[in-house]
């Protein structure tokens, strides 16, 4: 059952191996595509109609992921905030006892496939404070040449202890994003 929900090309019930091949999405060749990906906290699949919500309740959401590669089977095996960000960064769950791997100093430098982006600008932009679980240390050590941005950049006024509102934090990302030079 597993190996057909995560899709594995060939189960082999023996090795138990879930290998599975993403085939390469075509794309304009001579160009460069953006990469973009969007966490939000609170917003489970079963609010997403690409995941089979039958009340299209997330256009927008649909269109971008229609429109875009979509890794359907992607998601974190634990909760909590902090385990979410550690294991979408490093690839690896958060399988700490206590408090989350993001809070272990010695250990927030990790491998991880965003580096493999060569000649991309990296960004990281959160509406709070990134020194929250210490998530800032997991950003600027293991994303090499990250910028991060957090509340303290923003023009946008704090609404609460989690800093500025999506709704302005989208608006204010956009902009950057807009300002970043082209084919960069």
């Amino acid at each position: 059952m597993v190996a057909h929900y995560l899709g594995v090309d060939r189960p082999d019930p023996q090795s138990l191996t879930f290998a599975r091949e993403q085939k390469a999405q075509p794309y304009r060749l001579g160009t460069t595509p953006n990469v973009m990906f969007v966490m939000l906290e609170s917003l489970g699949t079963s609010a997403v109609g690409v995941y089979g919500n039958p009340l299209d309740p997330t256009p927008n959401l649909d269109r971008l992921a229609s429109q875009s590669w979509f890794f359907k089977h992607f998601y974190v095996p634990v909760t909590g905030t902090a385990k979410t960000v550690w294991a979408s960064i490093t690839g690896v769950p958060d399988v700490t006892r206590q408090e989350t791997a993001t809070r272990h100093p010695l250990i927030t430098r990790q491998h991880t496939l965003i580096n493999a982006f060569t000649d991309y600008q990296k960004l990281y932009m959160i509406g709070g404070n990134a020194g929250w679980a210490n998530i800032n240390a997991l950003i600027q050590q293991s994303i090499d040449g990250v910028r991060l941005y957090e509340e303290r950049d923003w023009q946008s006024p704090r609404v609460d202890v989690w800093g500025i509102s999506d709704l302005d934090l989208f608006k204010e990302s956009d902009r950057i994003l807009r300002d970043l030079p082209q084919g960069m």
